[in-house]
Formats: C-alpha cells, sequence, structure tokens
C-alpha cells in the first residue's frame, strides 16, 4: 500500500504524500495530495506512517457511517457538548431529512442541485447556502482532529458548492423610530404585569442599546451584568469563541434604568437577564406587528444602533469594538453613512489660474 504513496517536495518547499485514485462520480482517476507540514524529510516520513495507519483505521471505521448519523454526532458531540452556536443544528434540520440515509459518496453535484431545487421552493437562497454550509461544516469537523474518534478522512469530504451570497442587508430605523420602538419597548418592560411582555419589551430595549445579537442577548446572565460599573459582558465562559464574537459593552443611559427595574423584578430561582433562554421570535412578530413595524427583523436592531452612531458621528474604531467586528468590516458596512463621506474628494479641483 505504502508504495502508492509516494513523498514529494511541493512549491513551498515542504513534504506532501502524493497518490492517485478513481473517481467513480467524474469516471477517471484523480490525484490527491496531503501536506506533511514540514520540510523536513524524517519529519515527513514519520507523519506518513501515522497517516496511513490512521488512512486504513477510517477505511475500517466509515463502513456504515450514512449521512444523518454523522450530522447526528456533530450536534451531539460538538454542538451540544461543547456549547457551540447552536444556529448551526437548525440549519441542518431540512439537510437531514434529505440526507439521512446518504453515503458521504453519495453527495455528488446532481444530489445537492436536487436539494437545492427543492428548498429553494419554499426558502430564499441565502437560507439555502445557510443549510449547506452548516452541512460543510460537519462534514469537515468529521475530518478534522476534534472528532476522536474521525469518522473521515480529509480527502473524503466531498465539495459542496454553495449557492452565491445575496446582497447585503442595510435596513435600520430613523432616529425618531428607533427612540419610538424604544420607548414603546420600555413600557412593556418596566410597566406590564405580565412575563411574556416584560421579556420582550426588555429584550428589544437592550438589543436596540447594545447592538447585540438574539442568541448574545437571550443567552445572558445576571453575574455578566454590572449596573455599578454600568457594563454589560456578553462573553460567556461557558461558549466557544466563534467569528460572531461577543463583547462587554458599556449600558447606555437610557438602557440603566430599565435593566435596574429587572434586576429588582427578576426570578431569583433563574440566572437569566430575560427570565429564561427560550426564543423570542414569535413575541418579537406579535409586538412588532401590535406598535407598528411589521416589516423589522431582530437583525435590524443591530444595524440601527450602528448605521445611527456613524451618522452621528461616533468614531470608526468605538463602533467596531461595540458590534465585535474588525474596523474594516464596519467600515465596508458602514464608513458611507459617515458624515461628509466622500465630499473631499467629490469636490478637490485644480484652482485655474484666470488668464
Amino acid at each position: 500500500m505504502s508504495e502508492a504513496f509516494k513523498l514529494a517536495r511541493n512549491k513551498s518547499g515542504k513534504w506532501e504524500i502524493r497518490w492517485s485514485e478513481y473517481d467513480e462520480a467524474a469516471g477517471r482517476s484523480r490525484s490527491r495530495s496531503q501536506s506533511c507540514g514540514t520540510s523536513n524529510k524524517r519529519d515527513a516520513g514519520t507523519f506518513k506512517a501515522h497517516w496511513l495507519i490512521m488512512r486504513e483505521q477510517l477505511d475500517a471505521a466509515n463502513t456504515g457511517w450514512s449521512v444523518g448519523a454523522i450530522l447526528d454526532a456533530y450536534i451531539e458531540r460538538h454542538v451540544e457538548k461543547k456549547n457551540a452556536s447552536l444556529t448551526n443544528k437548525w440549519s441542518l434540520v431540512h439537510v437531514r431529512k434529505w440526507f439521512a440515509d446518504y453515503g458521504v459518496g453519495g453527495l455528488t453535484e446532481d444530489a445537492l442541485e436536487a436539494f437545492k431545487t427543492h428548498r429553494l421552493q419554499t426558502v430564499v437562497q441565502a437560507s439555502v447556502r445557510k443549510e449547506l454550509s452548516a452541512l460543510k461544516a460537519a462534514l469537515n469537523w468529521a475530518a478534522s482532529p476534534k472528532c476522536k474518534p474521525r469518522i473521515l478522512r480529509p480527502d473524503d469530504v466531498p465539495f459542496i458548492d454553495l449557492p452565491p451570497k445575496g446582497a447585503a442587508r442595510m435596513d435600520f430605523l430613523c432616529a425618531e423610530d428607533a427612540q419610538r420602538l424604544f420607548d414603546l419597548a420600555k413600557v412593556r418592560a418596566t410597566g406590564s404585569l405580565h412575563f411574556r411582555e416584560r421579556r420582550i419589551g426588555l429584550f428589544i430595549c437592550v438589543a436596540l442599546e447594545t447592538a447585540a445579537r438574539k442568541g448574545a442577548v437571550t443567552g445572558l446572565t445576571w453575574d455578566r451584568v454590572s449596573l455599578d460599573r454600568g457594563q454589560i459582558d456578553f462573553r460567556d465562559p461557558g461558549m466557544e469563541v466563534t467569528n460572531k464574537r461577543r463583547v462587554p459593552v458599556p449600558i447606555s443611559r437610557d438602557l440603566l434604568p430599565v435593566l435596574q427595574d429587572a434586576y429588582e423584578r427578576r426570578d431569583r430561582n433563574s440566572p437569566y437577564v430575560l427570565g429564561h433562554s427560550g426564543g423570542v421570535a414569535n413575541a418579537f412578530t406579535r409586538f412588532r406587528e401590535q406598535v407598528g413595524f411589521p416589516k423589522l427583523k431582530i437583525h435590524d436592531m443591530r444595524r440601527t444602533w450602528a448605521t445611527l452612531r456613524v451618522m452621528w458621528g461616533a468614531n470608526m474604531g468605538e463602533v467596531a469594538a461595540i458590534l465585535g467586528d474588525t474596523v474594516e468590516i464596519t467600515e465596508k458596512h458602514y464608513a458611507h453613512f459617515q458624515p461628509g463621506y466622500g465630499r473631499g474628494a467629490m469636490d478637490i479641483k485644480p484652482q485655474i489660474a484666470a488668464e
């Protein structure tokens, strides 16, 4: 077996294992390679020996692993055990229904296109992209060192062509509407006798005044809220850090009395600021329709916070810090809202001396 797998240097000078194998879908042989991650030949030989053993073990273990079984293992052993983002768990519901009995080799281009066509009958392209991205993440996990023991070899993971990204949405409220929404939510949060009404009002107040994402607000606990120092720490020490970073943020003057009231009326048997960590989608839908914002999305409150601050001349670095994004990403989405954006470039002209 080892004669078919040869060591060779790549263009960067590092050793890699090269071999060829027959691709049934393409009907021809394909060249494959696996980097050894070293420019030392002896270390590369050691890597190759261990890699071949792992490959043989995976060949034996892979028999019987369906896509559905891999997705179940990913959710149980990674998403839920590691407290990773639950977004992928819900995104995989329809993927699992469609591909549950498939083997990984059955995830061909035609099979994936059939799934896309089916889903596009009921959801938008962005949702299909999210679902296939979740499938891709699960398969990559199954082939990564994080999966112990590994379920797949890296070269067994099929290529998944994701639908293109849609145009970035930039829906946000004007300053007057944002203030009206906050005031209406504050009335619910501090004045209602019904827990559900207070909960959705408090959620909206926090989301509007901190630019935090939905999961960060619903999962916030009182031990990460300091009313004395005026700070909320959205970082959950029990969660895996992802690209959607959670950060500490100051408590605004408008939000402070709302949180103080919520703290006085809190359920002492629950650590959560909102009483529990359940969803808010249905309550948010009812609230927005009742108060006259029928098209408002939860994430629009984050966009509103950032857009208005940039319009009001806030420092781009501080805006980025509150959002938990880099300055480059923040400028990409919001720089054109800055006062006088591009005016210097538009108006600069050379002085032409009069004859």
